[in-house]
């Protein structure tokens, strides 16, 4: 699974890149334009990423604009359902207005901040990105 995470707060990179670097590469970028930048590299070189932890609130281009862009590079590439990238929005908002434009712009899962790794486990799950783990009753 190649992985993006974008956000803005080196610390919630880091804590983000503990909980998923066993499950394969990682980048890390610290705005919106970063983001889509590496995005469509990744498509140019055609690896593209699995999976997106986009932050919501960044400097510059935010998270929701930098889905539309990312949206829009995977579409050029007839990339779209099943094909595009999975996008988990982060943020430390909690309002439905925040919610619903996450949704409405494309991504497949909201997680409030702190992330913690068993909700973001479970998205991963869900996303079918990754198995259910094995419960060794033995």
């Amino acid at each position: 699974m190649r992985t993006l995470i974008a956000d803005d707060e080196y610390i919630s990179r880091r804590i983000m890149q503990e909980m998923v670097k066993g499950f394969g590469e990682v980048e890390s970028v610290a705005s919106g334009d970063e983001a889509v930048t590496a995005v469509r590299l990744a498509l140019e070189e055609s690896r593209p990423f699995d999976l997106i932890l986009l932050d919501i609130e960044m400097p510059g281009m935010d998270g929701h604009q930098a889905l539309r862009a990312i949206r829009v590079e995977e579409s050029r590439r007839s990339l779209v359902g099943r094909k595009a990238a999975k996008v988990i929005m982060t943020t430390v908002r909690n309002d439905p207005e925040s919610v619903f434009a996450a949704f409405r712009d494309q991504c497949e899962a909201y997680l409030i901040k702190p992330v913690m790794k068993e909700a973001l486990l479970q998205n991963l799950v869900h996303l079918k990105l990754m198995a259910p783990p094995v419960i060794d009753l033995g």
